[in-house]
């Protein structure tokens, strides 16, 4: 299919050989996300529900475009607009898709007369009931279809309201669908049986969701009126000079949006709807200042728990490299940009960080870490990670900045000095204590603590990862790609290939800026930012940053709009002179 960006800064359309999906939101936590095939449960129609401790609840599984004599109308082109998205059928009809801003809607508009298929599976997101276990009951009046549907799983019912300017055929019947990314991914379950609500043939679908049918009705009416323009001509001037960072760029920053909340930033979306700790201090690395100095002041109201930043807040559990990224954003930032009032709760902070995190220290002063504690979880990796020590000697850093406590500094040297000897072994440096495997966490710690090696040191760790990590597309893998636990084809939610050899769009940013900061790497760290550039542009979520990547062909398939692979990509921008924000 061929994929187009449309933006302000530049257009560009590229060829690719699978098809790519499209997520939308507009000034509401719903959104509304469809590949042109149906391959996973996670696409179609979501709204955003408060109630149960906040929830998604599905209402569209999809729009099938048809043909005249009923077959599927093959979608061949996709093209992203600043507020829209834009199927180009086989048949040569368009079909753009805008949410109504600011209530639970939808307007699908076609370029002619096209024939559409409606399919609903409404349910809470992460349950899967039987079409037999939802009393799902409609009634059709002209142009009107309302529906609605009684779910056990569900607190309140749900209302749903479809308009068609064509009018509309009822169908109610039942079919399976077999989610082939789904299945890619081991991710149960693979197939499920949803319903083939009514067809139509039109020009203009309106569709609106809420607790009962008169709101329903009135958002799909409020959806119909918004005014918007197909673009006549979906082409791109190749004859201009375009820079695809540029446009990536105007799609990470997109990314932020689409995960902005009233009260902080999600961490993914479609499964990642949670405000985690680490993913947004990681993610503000390359946000505007002023959700920057949002996010520092978030992560120092946070109760610490021996010494650790909560995963998120009321959470049970801690994450041990919070501290780390908290440090590194304040560093960035600027710590004197920071107001005297947020210096000093940062300076009592880090008091308490270091006094709890120093009863827990082993006796060669090195800071543990448990068991899935950090972002690299699912091998565990508990002990004493290497980015953990670096994050530790940030924190220490910052602490004597604030109170030239000159303890602090001789503490910091002895520390660095133990890391160095402990870590530092034949020119590569150890991912945890005693493990020689290499992982791009080293990568983390050179921007927590440049000065913990020599220039010469750094610079024989720095070609040793990258012979052992380099993957030929762009990335890096999260595991030496000799090792016997090394996967090339990403196993997806069966995490063998997670942190086995998976590449992190996140990883790959960082160590951009970490290669590019250090100097006599350019051609890697250019390389890095290219590779996370396709996949904005070209892979799995169309205009978005993913999350992974196999390892062996570049190929996406993690959380398809991811925070901390944005912000990171957005820094990485800067470093290399590529961005237009200034």
């Amino acid at each position: 299919m061929i994929v187009r960006h449309l933006t302000s800064v530049g257009n560009a359309e590229k060829e690719v050989d699978q098809e790519l999906g499209f997520l939308l939101r507009s000034g509401t936590l719903d959104y509304l996300s469809l590949y042109p095939s149906q391959t996973t449960r996670y696409a179609g129609w979501f709204v955003w529900r408060e109630s149960q401790g906040g929830h998604f609840v599905k209402i569209l599984e999809h729009i099938q475009p048809l043909t005249a004599k009923g077959d599927i109308d093959a979608v061949v082109g996709l093209t992203l607009t600043e507020f829209q998205a834009v199927w180009e059928l086989a048949s040569g009809a368009k079909l753009a898709f805008v949410p109504l801003r600011g209530r639970s809607g939808v307007h699908i508009m076609a370029s002619t007369p096209t024939r559409l298929r409606i399919l609903l599976d409404p349910r809470h997101t992460y349950r899967h009931p039987s079409l037999v276990e939802r009393e799902i009951t409609t009634s059709l009046q002209g142009t009107s279809l309302s529906v609605m549907v009684s779910d056990p799983n569900l607190e309140a019912p749900i209302a749903i309201n479809v308009r068609s300017s064509g009018g509309l055929t009822l169908i109610e019947q039942a079919t399976t669908v077999n989610y082939s990314r789904d299945a890619a991914r081991h991710s149960p379950p693979e197939s499920k049986e949803v319903l083939i609500l009514a067809e139509t043939t039109t020009t203009s679908l309106m569709l609106g969701a809420a607790d009962n049918l008169n709101l329903a009705e009135q958002y799909s009416l409020q959806a119909g009126q918004q005014q918007f323009m197909i673009p006549a001509e979906l082409s791109v001037d190749h004859g201009r000079p375009v820079e695809l960072p540029h446009i990536a760029e105007r799609a990470a920053l997109s990314t932020l949006e689409r995960l902005r909340t009233p009260t902080g930033f999600w961490a993914g979306l479609p499964w990642f709807h949670q405000q985690w700790t680490r993913d947004t201090l990681v993610a503000a690395l390359g946000m505007r200042r002023d959700d920057q100095f949002e996010c520092i002041q978030h992560a120092i109201g946070m109760r610490l728990d021996n010494g650790q930043l909560p995963t998120y807040i009321g959470s049970n559990s801690s994450c041990s490299d919070g501290l780390l990224w908290l440090c590194l954003l304040v560093r960035e930032y600027g710590l004197n940009d920071l107001d005297p009032v947020t210096q000093a709760r940062l300076e009592h902070l880090l008091i308490q960080a270091h006094t709890e995190l120093s009863m827990r220290r082993a006796h060669h002063g090195l800071i543990e870490s448990g068991k899935n504690a950090t972002w690299m979880d699912t091998p565990g990796r508990e002990g004493f990670p290497i980015e953990i020590q670096a994050g530790f000697l940030l924190a220490l850093e910052l602490l004597y900045e604030l109170t030239f406590d000159p303890r602090v500094a001789s503490e910091r040297l002895q520390l660095r000095s133990v890391i160095e000897k402990e870590y530092l072994q034949q020119g590569m440096l150890a991912d945890r204590l005693g493990d020689p495997i290499c992982r791009p966490n080293l990568f983390i710690a050179y921007l927590a603590a440049p000065d913990l090696l020599s220039e010469i040191s750094w610079r024989s760790v720095f070609t040793h990862a990258l012979e052992k990590l380099w993957l030929p597309w762009g990335g890096l893998s999260t595991i030496d790609t000799s090792n016997p636990a090394f996967h090339a084809v990403s196993m997806g939610e069966s995490n063998e290939s997670y942190h086995n050899g998976d590449s992190w769009m996140m990883i790959n940013c960082l160590a951009s800026v970490a290669l590019k900061r250090f100097g006599g790497f350019a051609a890697q760290a250019s390389q890095l930012v290219s590779g996370a550039t396709e996949e904005i542009l070209w892979k799995n979520i169309a205009g978005a940053a993913g999350e992974t990547q196999a390892a062996g062909n570049g190929d996406s398939w993690g959380c398809g709009v991811q925070a901390f692979s944005a912000g990171p990509y957005l820094w990485a921008l800067k470093e290399h002179e590529l961005s237009l924000k200034k």
